[in-house]
């Protein structure tokens, strides 16, 4: 994930320390919601 957000270049610092949630905040909970689906696909 640290890859992807360099990539996006996205500052993982400054989402933790917002007070509220960011366009940057969703794109980060879609690619963690997006992997888990492909690692629980290959799992099954």
């Amino acid at each position: 994930m640290r890859i992807a957000t360099l990539v996006i270049g996205i500052d993982m610092a400054a989402l933790f320390r917002a007070d509220e949630f960011s366009y940057e905040a969703r794109v980060v909970a879609a690619a963690q919601f997006a992997l888990g689906l492909v690692v629980a696909v290959a799992i099954l």
